[in-house]
């Protein structure tokens, strides 16, 4: 066995298991600092009198947003559309830069508001006029711009990798599909004046959107698992040869 290849696959494994935690640490504090109102952050009025403990929880939500949900699912995908059987690879190379245009996009959206809230909040506080307006610029460009858009490419992404996945049967390629599809329906639902054109569409796009995010951990973790399992087979088959690996 490519001992080089083993540690891919181990570091691979690692950052599709931690990113499962990371991203459930990002969404419950995300939805403690807002009350469960995620449009609360629009209001400059909510978000700008947030005390320092809910700053610092926010700041230590967008940390984990940008390592759980974008920078340790990136190295997955790098890793898959690396290790594929060649009849299998091309899609899900092909898909790969859609992988890093939604981290990209992912982690922007997280940094600029993780820095742009304790600064303006500050300035808030001791009567500097436009704070207010600033800081509607900057959450609106995060969460309906780059927060949005990412869920473009990350649909096509999953949607070509899942198929590679299937096609070589590597295993969750179908739960990868299903993040896709949701991502998708999310970002058609959330397209401006959709509401006006699907009753229901910004509940149905929560709901969408949510369940996505959900999937891409589940993917990432169990994907993760298994490549652990893989990579430990043959540290046991060495150190106990009678034994069958897992």
């Amino acid at each position: 066995m490519n001992t080089q290849a083993m540690s891919g696959r181990r570091i691979a494994g690692w950052a599709g298991l931690l990113a499962a935690p990371l991203g459930l640490f990002n969404i419950v504090t995300f939805l403690s600092v807002t009350g469960g109102n995620t449009a609360a952050l629009l209001d400059p009025a909510f978000a700008l009198a947030l005390p320092s403990s809910a700053q610092a929880l926010f700041t230590a939500s967008m940390i984990a947003d940008t390592l759980g949900f974008y920078v340790l699912p990136a190295m997955l995908g790098g890793y898959l559309s690396t290790c594929l059987p060649a009849e299998h690879r091309a899609r899900a190379a092909l898909a790969f830069p859609c992988l890093l245009v939604f981290a990209v996009l992912g982690v922007v959206g997280a940094l600029l508001q993780m820095a742009a809230l304790p600064a303006l909040s500050a300035a808030n506080a001791v009567g500097v006029q436009g704070a207010g307006a600033a800081w509607v610029a900057v959450v609106s460009t995060a969460q309906n711009g780059l927060w949005w858009f990412e869920m473009l490419p990350f649909g096509i992404y999953a949607l070509l990798c899942g198929a590679s996945l299937r096609a070589a049967k590597f295993g969750f390629g179908k739960l990868l599909i299903a993040g896709g599809v949701l991502g998708l329906v999310y970002w058609v639902l959330t397209i401006p004046g959709a509401d006006r054109v699907v009753p229901g569409a910004a509940m149905a796009a929560e709901a969408a959107g949510l369940f996505a995010l959900l999937a891409i951990l589940a993917w990432a973790f169990l994907v993760g698992w298994g490549l652990l399992r893989k990579d430990a087979a043959p540290v046991v088959a060495a150190t106990h040869p009678g034994q069958r690996p897992v």
